[in-house]
């Protein structure tokens, strides 16, 4: 009888440092939940409910979830778009800007997040070790 090859009980690397930068993204968004909760804020559940999902998607790329690395994908994907878009509409001229990527702290945040972005989909999706390990049965 062929027995089924054991499960790795860690990510490889290149997957280890994607979850650890999608970890910490969303720490200013757990600030302004616990800050909301703590003032008795009646929307302080959205992003309460959205740090949950967040960190259950953490968990599932530590353990190998093909849902969780398909999610994250598309998450990386369209932040990257989001990204890119902010950052041209901050050169068109006359457009409404919901970010002054000229102003420097708005700049490097939307550096920053398409760096981010753009380097959890270099990991995921571009290792061959981090797509072996999601495309485990």
């Amino acid at each position: 009888m062929h027995s089924a090859p054991s499960r790795p009980t860690r990510p490889p690397v290149p997957a280890l440092i994607a979850t650890v930068l999608l970890a910490i993204a969303p720490v200013r968004l757990a600030y302004i939940a616990v800050t909301e909760v703590l003032d008795a804020e009646p929307w302080a559940v959205v992003p309460v409910v959205f740090c949950g999902l967040w960190a259950l998607l953490v968990f599932g790329l530590w353990r190998g979830w093909r849902a969780a690395y398909v999610v994250a994908v598309v998450i990386a994907v369209l932040n990257t778009v989001s990204e890119l878009a902010a950052g041209a509409a901050a050169v068109s001229p006359g457009a409404d800007r919901v970010v002054d990527v000229t102003r420097v702290e708005d700049g490097v945040l939307t550096a920053a997040g398409l760096a981010a972005s753009v380097l959890v989909l270099l990991l995921l999706v571009f290792s061959p070790r981090s797509r072996a390990y999601y495309a485990r049965p």
